[in-house]
């Protein structure tokens, strides 16, 4: 993940991370993956901090303005917790998204958490 991170980001500059956002989810979690199992948001949140601290050693304070979310398993019986517990500033549905209902409910759990 480190050395996925650093290699994605040589040469951007400070100026350009506030146009940067990393979309997070382990392979382990991916649909289509073999014995693909969920992940928590407690999965997430540790991977974010991780995150969070190399895009720390690599632009220093200003990596804060760099966006990370969290993509594809979740759906709207997650959505919540991953916005709440996981350490993300947004959600990348996935097979979430195809399904209209499914995916105006996230949206709908994501307006309601930004009031």
């Amino acid at each position: 993940m480190k050395t996925q991170i650093e290699e994605c980001l040589d040469g951007v500059k400070k100026t350009l991370i506030s146009k940067i956002i990393v979309a997070y989810e382990p392979v382990w979690a991916i649909s289509s993956t073999v014995n693909r199992q969920d992940a928590t948001s407690g999965d997430c949140l540790e991977m974010i901090i991780f995150i969070r601290k190399i895009l720390s050693d690599k632009f220093g304070l200003d990596a804060g303005r760099i966006r990370i979310i969290y993509g594809g398993s979740v759906n709207e019986k997650d959505a919540s917790d991953f916005l709440k517990n996981g350490g993300v500033d947004g959600l990348l549905p996935g097979k979430a998204s195809l399904d209209a209902k499914k995916f105006i409910e996230i949206v709908k759990i994501c307006e309601a958490l930004n009031k």
